[in-house]
């Protein structure tokens, strides 16, 4: 029988070099994605964190795993965090597993909690639309809202019968973040676009949608092509890196814009992966104004059914 290491979360040292508390996260989210097969997506997710901050923690430690310190700190890890990975992740950033859980759903935009008296649960809500109502993302017994607000996580407001949640400055600071006004500054081009609705009330992008360009950006970051490459040519003809990882993106990337062709492909290079917005990337491809968010909307629908043939519902993992 093999020998239990005897450590907790916070006994796992860092490399030289290496902050603590990034590699105790780096380290968990490696150990999920390796070990347990969790997607780069739902870990960010989990963590209210950008899917390339997490792709970027996994790289790096599989990069440190020559290092026999940490080697040992991660077959550490793979036991002690075996059935209670969530936990783990949690106390890495000195929240409970419950405090992380909700304070991620609330560094969305538009995402609040509403409690209403004498009611059972308190609900997660998303309201982009003041006219149309509200999805609910999640509820939670009112007790444990209560008690994160207890921790200064949260702002309660009082309107009648009702009080309304939002993450406090604590709470972003909690999870090593940015309050949304300042998030909204660096808002990638993608995220504003989905925000949008027509006459009727629908979102211009569904959520599948965006999950597909957000995925062809994952791979799009992995592969860290220079900043020579804008054009759906230049990553055609980009040589292909000596590194497994990087390489394995190259190709994800090449075969996704190969599907979508020229011009999907171009929108989709620029709106997606470079991050530029509908009317430059209109501007420097000489295209009409106002059609680019349409001919978007059909690159990503292609994207959706690029994944879908390849990986099956819901996508690949990154990695």
């Amino acid at each position: 029988m093999p020998q239990k290491h005897n450590m907790t979360l916070h006994t796992l040292q860092p490399p030289k070099g290496a902050d603590a508390a990034w590699f105790r996260q780096a380290s968990l989210n490696y150990v999920a994605h390796t070990e347990q097969g969790r997607t780069v997506r739902s870990l960010a997710k989990q963590q209210g964190l950008h899917a390339s901050t997490v792709s970027r923690q996994i790289r790096r430690i599989s990069k440190l795993r020559s290092d026999p310190t940490v080697q040992l700190h991660l077959e550490a890890l793979k036991e002690v965090a075996d059935d209670n990975l969530d936990d783990y992740i949690a106390g890495a950033m000195n929240l409970t597993a419950k405090e992380l859980q909700v304070l991620s759903l609330l560094t969305a935009t538009d995402v609040k909690i509403i409690l209403a008296e004498g009611l059972e649960k308190a609900a997660v809500v998303k309201q982009e639309d003041p006219d149309i109502a509200p999805t609910t993302l999640a509820s939670f017994p009112p007790k444990d809202i209560l008690a994160i607000q207890a921790q200064g996580y949260l702002t309660r407001k009082k309107i009648g019968k009702l009080s309304v949640f939002t993450l406090s400055e604590a709470g972003f600071d909690a999870l090593g973040q940015k309050p949304s006004v300042e998030r909204a500054k660096v808002e990638p081009p993608l995220t504003i676009l989905a925000r949008r609705r027509d006459g009727a009330g629908h979102a211009f992008l569904d959520r599948e949608l965006v999950t597909a360009g957000c995925h062809l950006l994952e791979d799009f970051r992995i592969s860290e092509f220079p900043a020579s490459v804008t054009h759906y040519e230049d990553i055609l003809d980009h040589p292909r890196p000596t590194d497994r990882a990087k390489r394995a993106a190259v190709d994800r990337v090449v075969l996704a814009l190969q599907d979508l062709g020229a011009g999907l492909g171009d929108i989709a290079l620029r709106c997606c992966c470079l991050e530029q917005g509908i009317e430059k990337a209109e501007k420097e491809l000489g295209w009409s104004a106002r059609s680019g968010k349409i001919v978007l909307r059909i690159a990503l629908q292609r994207l959706k059914r690029h994944y879908a043939q390849l990986y099956g519902a819901g996508g690949g993992m990154i990695g």
